[in-house]
């Protein structure tokens, strides 16, 4: 996070966009980017040799909702879900089971849901919604915790309950401020106006486990990607310029800018030249770094019960649920006061300490255990160099930071950041990462479309007086050979007398913003329109070079009609609508003439000039391009 010191003085290869790190949200950055544009120069450079990130490694098995973004994922790549377990904390005979083992003893689902002060997670979700809507101060949670109880608790029942969201939160509830699961805030529901889907309904709560994984789910995504393993990034550069990114090899490469999707805890590493904001600085900072471990036990046969989806105890193992084969038991705990216990231990230590509390839940000789034991396999974070952390989460106070941390920097947005931590509502989970992902892909292409736009009110500017100067009588009917418009070579065409790069059709009603918040999904679904010869995109400065019988011969070029009538390419308005934008060219209203009659304005190709009709019509507000003075077409007879 220092400002650099490294000198960039190597050639660079030249690319558009650097993606830094391969997990969930870096593969969904560069996959939209690609999805959106094939054409775009994306590279993802991953220190490690295998892609996941925090999801590689068993890191994560689990999506947690029936609605969220992972399951999109799963349906373009064909990968199953087991949803078997899903019902545990809703006990139904013959259904998935929930154990608890507390005050010396395994209770089973017929108890556990019978007795007081043994599951804790809606408890303290409806205590923390009352908490916030009231508005009051963020607090740390445990200051909670009293009433989560529906009786007053034992020793061990308290244990019991922080154990249960300590692993959930990857922190102790001392550690976690109320805030952390803020979905009811004034500021969340002023980001939810630019940002919908932060308030999404992420479905009732479940748990599918993805059938190899999200390690799985990453090898797909990563297949249509420039993807670049063992490539360690050491610092970055960054200006209005663009980026220079420089790997500890000392190769570098050179892009318009760079997405940083490395976990939190790892973005001290980097060496960012000049100096992040200190408002980024604080958030990496303040932020926590929560720590979670995995261990897997392989035994020759299963020994639970066979029902059991989940396991909660009192002792510092925290979890017990079984793997996806039927004799592996999965081992999960996280928060300070189990890592104080557990982590001090090497990995053989630690699975005999936890093999030890088994033996002690499921009343078993720990030598019978010991027979039955294949292997272990522990995955921890807190020592892995490339992740030092497992999740992150908010101490007191510290909840509006996750903004401060997505924000981009530059004046041209040249440095993005993206991660589960930069995550407003869904931070830790997986499906919070691809989001994040996704909306760090949505503001470069929007960027680059604005540029775009720049661009094309600058050659407005410059070809403002070739066009008003222009005599009627050289684009009159007829008059083929003779053109207005810049030469081959000048500014407003491609080298090859390319019409003006202006925006082509301007029929309907005036854009309605409110009309164009429509979702990706239902802007993609509208049907295309067949090209016009004159029709050029205002985004990409690009005409209509399909053929006129095949509408979708080139997806990335197909024109999409917007409900005010603009029509673009797909590829070039779809990012501009999805961030809830208005139509690239709101500003501009057609005349209530044109509108009643439903008229056209239309560039002629050949003639390189505007066609209005009816002739009487006065077209100064139409193309302002975001210029002091709009340009007035010039009126010719068809």
């Amino acid at each position: 996070m220092s400002c650099c010191c490294f000198d960039f003085l190597s050639p660079a290869e030249e690319v558009d966009v650097v993606v830094v790190g391969a997990g969930l949200a870096g593969l969904a950055c560069a996959l939209r980017l690609h999805d959106e544009n094939p054409k775009l120069r994306c590279v993802v450079l991953e220190a490690r040799q295998l892609v996941g990130g925090r999801a590689s490694r068993g890191g994560a098995d689990w999506v947690h909702g029936q609605h969220v973004a992972t399951w999109r994922y799963l349906k373009r790549f064909n990968l199953q879900t087991d949803g078997s377990q899903n019902g545990w904390d809703n006990y139904v005979p013959g259904g998935p089971e929930c154990w608890i083992y507390v005050d010396g003893k395994l209770r089973g689902p017929e108890e556990v849901s019978a007795e007081p002060n043994r599951l804790f997670f809606g408890k303290f979700e409806e205590l923390i919604e009352k908490w916030i809507q009231e508005g009051r101060e963020d607090v740390r949670m445990s200051t909670l915790a009293e009433d989560a109880f529906d009786r007053p608790p034992t020793a061990d029942e308290r244990r019991l309950m922080e154990g249960m969201m300590a692993e959930w939160h990857a922190a102790d509830l001392a550690d976690v401020g109320v805030y952390e699961d803020d979905l009811y805030s004034e500021r969340i529901r002023q980001l939810a106006v630019s940002r919908p889907e932060i308030l999404s309904e992420d479905g009732d709560e479940g748990h599918w486990r993805i059938l190899g994984g999200h390690q799985g789910l990453a090898e797909k995504m990563a297949q249509p990607l420039d993807l670049r393993l063992g490539s360690r990034v050491a610092a970055i550069r960054w200006s209005s310029s663009g980026v220079r990114v420089k790997l500890a090899t000392g190769a570098e490469l050179r892009g318009r800018c760079a997405v940083v999707t490395v976990p939190l805890a790892c973005l001290e590493d980097l060496q960012f030249h000049p100096a992040l904001p200190e408002r980024k600085q604080l958030a990496i900072k303040r932020l926590g770094r929560g720590i979670t471990t995995t261990v897997y036990f392989h035994f020759r046969e299963r020994f639970w019960p066979e029902k059991m989806a989940f396991l909660f105890h009192s002792l510092s193992s925290q979890a017990f649920w079984p793997g996806r084969n039927r004799t592996v038991l999965t081992a999960y705990f996280g928060g300070q006061t189990a890592n104080a216990q557990l982590l001090q231990l090497d990995d053989a230590q630690l699975s005999q300490e936890i093999l030890r509390q088994m033996a002690e839940i499921f009343s078993k000789p720990l030598a019978e255990l010991q027979q039955l034991l294949v292997k272990s396999d522990v995955r921890r974070w807190d020592n892995d160099p490339f992740a030092k952390m497992a999740y992150s989460y908010c101490p007191v106070g510290t909840a509006p930071l996750r903004a401060e941390l997505a924000a981009s920097c530059g004046d041209r947005h040249q440095l993005l950041f993206a991660g589960e931590a930069t995550h407003p509502t869904k931070a830790s989970f997986a499906h919070g990462a691809l989001e994040e992902g996704e909306r760090a892909a949505m503001e470069v292409l929007l960027e680059a479309s604005r540029i775009a736009m720049v661009k094309a009110a600058q050659t407005c500017t410059l070809t403002r007086s070739r066009i008003n100067s222009a005599d009627a009588s050289t684009v009159a009917e007829g008059d083929d050979n003779e053109s207005v418009g810049p030469k081959g070579g000048e500014v407003g065409t491609d080298g090859n007398s390319r019409p003006l790069p202006l925006p082509m059709t301007l029929t309907g009603e005036p854009c309605n913003v409110e009309e164009l918040r429509e979702s990706a999904h239902q802007i993609a679904a509208l049907a295309p329109v067949r090209p016009d010869n004159g029709w050029v995109c205002a985004i990409c400065l690009g005409g209509s070079n399909e053929p006129q019988g095949d509408l979708e011969v080139k997806g990335c070029l197909a024109w999409r009609k917007l409900p005010c009538g603009h029509v673009f390419h797909k590829s070039c308005v779809l990012p501009w609508i999805r961030v809830g934008k208005p139509c690239p060219l709101g500003r501009c209203s057609v005349p209530a003439a044109a509108r009643a009659g439903k008229r056209e304005m239309r560039f002629l190709q050949s003639k390189s000039a505007w066609q209005l009709l009816p002739d009487d019509v006065v077209a100064r507000d139409l193309l302002a391009c975001g210029q002091e003075a709009p340009l007035r077409p010039r009126v010719v007879q068809a």
